[in-house]
């Protein structure tokens, strides 16, 4: 018996990379214990955290949503693990990754000042996608990641998160 719904009642589909950026940034603001929310509205998710003080952020990507439900919240550690997840899972090893792709701008940055010995992180295709599906902002979501090839079968590997009960003040 499966623990994950047969279905779920809302589906977002979004640009691997953009969406992961955008995350990390807002997330920079997100305090101890509060969350990072997503609100899905017509081709877009709006990501935005912000503090008690007045330090808040809000990013938007573009997104393919379909649902009834249009708004969940994470911790930022649990979403970026889960994303992060996701994309090595579609992704996987260098020679899986094909096109021209990315590499991520934060591994970038970490290999920079290590030699030329460091170890390259394999190039994302740009059409890799991050699909999140949840049935309501307070049951747990699935996060998958695709290459955004139509013809790939459903991926091996899924992330269950549990979303934080509290989407005021986010």
């Amino acid at each position: 018996m499966s623990r994950f719904p047969e279905e779920f009642g809302s589906r977002g589909d979004m640009p691997a990379i953009p969406l992961i950026e955008a995350v990390k940034r807002v997330a920079l603001v997100a305090e101890r214990g509060s969350s990072v929310r997503l609100s899905f509205g017509h081709g877009k998710v709006t990501i935005e955290a912000g503090t008690e003080g007045q330090a808040r952020a809000r990013e938007t990507v573009d997104a393919d949503f379909a649902g009834e439900e249009t708004a969940i919240a994470f911790s930022p550690h649990y979403l970026m693990d889960g994303l992060g997840a996701a994309l090595i899972a579609a992704v996987g090893t260098p020679d899986k990754a094909q096109g021209s792709g990315k590499t991520d701008p934060a591994d970038q940055g970490e290999q920079a000042g290590q030699g030329q010995n460091a170890e390259k992180a394999p190039p994302v295709p740009d059409e890799a996608r991050i699909r999140l599906q949840f049935t309501s902002p307070t049951k747990p979501a699935l996060i998958t990641g695709s290459t955004g090839n139509a013809d790939e079968p459903t991926p091996d590997y899924r992330y269950l998160v549990v979303p934080l009960r509290a989407l005021a003040g986010a």
